[in-house]
């Protein structure tokens, strides 16, 4: 497939075109052939060659963004400030639609909380949970929520570079309500908000009462420890 696609490129090919088969060569690259290195150059490529004639915040660009954010993610790039700043983008393009997609919401805002914390950046980490749980409160008030949207084997990680994790990068799969407040009451604790992480860690250890038994101990003992800190 990629010799096939690489085949395909000519003088003739139009800018939409040639941006469009580099992406195709990025997907191969990246799914079929594990070669990430390869991946990030030809998605590079095809953001270079649509961006001259697209506006930033074409809902076409936003796939672009979300596969390079993730190659870098897969390589482990664990300080990344660029990481960021693609997942930046993608919000930007999901809040400028006329129709906005609270789900996407939902998950750009909860990976931007977890990356900020890897950069042990709080004050934006707290900013950004926030924003993901008021999109999924959003959902569920207007009685259109799917509580199987996403699987129920979503693993606990207090970190992004989870092999799980990275799975919600391409699919659509949230994160469940448990786990946004357990990381609220990690940043708040990091803040010295000792009141508000209780109130979340409370919250994430009732929630996960309907969740794997693994979970919810988890979530117990760190509770329990937090009321004694």
């Amino acid at each position: 497939m990629y010799k096939n696609i690489l085949n395909k490129f000519n003088k003739n090919i139009s800018w939409k075109e040639n941006g469009y088969l580099h992406c195709q060569l990025g997907n191969i690259c990246k799914e079929g052939l594990g070669d990430y290195s390869k991946a990030l150059e030809h998605y590079l490529i095809s953001l270079e060659i649509l961006c001259e004639k697209m506006s930033s915040l074409d809902l076409k660009l936003r796939n672009i963004y979300l596969s390079i954010a993730h190659i870098l993610l897969l390589q482990g790039q664990i300080k990344n400030k660029l990481t960021i700043e693609y997942f930046e983008r993608i919000l930007l393009i999901d809040n400028s639609l006329n129709n906005l997609n609270e789900y996407n919401l939902i998950n750009d805002h909860n990976y931007l909380g977890l990356l900020y914390k890897n950069e042990e950046n709080y004050s934006k980490s707290l900013f950004h949970f926030n924003k993901s749980l008021q999109y999924f409160l959003l959902i569920n008030s207007k009685n259109n929520f799917n509580e199987h949207f996403y699987s129920n084997d979503y693993s606990i990680n207090e970190t992004i570079y989870d092999l799980k994790a990275f799975k919600s990068l391409s699919i659509d799969k949230l994160p469940n309500l448990c786990d946004i407040h357990f990381n609220l009451a990690t940043i708040y604790q990091n803040l010295g908000q000792k009141q508000n992480a209780l109130k979340h860690a409370q919250k994430a250890h009732q929630l996960s009462s309907n969740e794997d038994q693994n979970k919810f101990q988890i979530y117990q003992n760190y509770f329990k420890r937090l009321q004694q800190i």
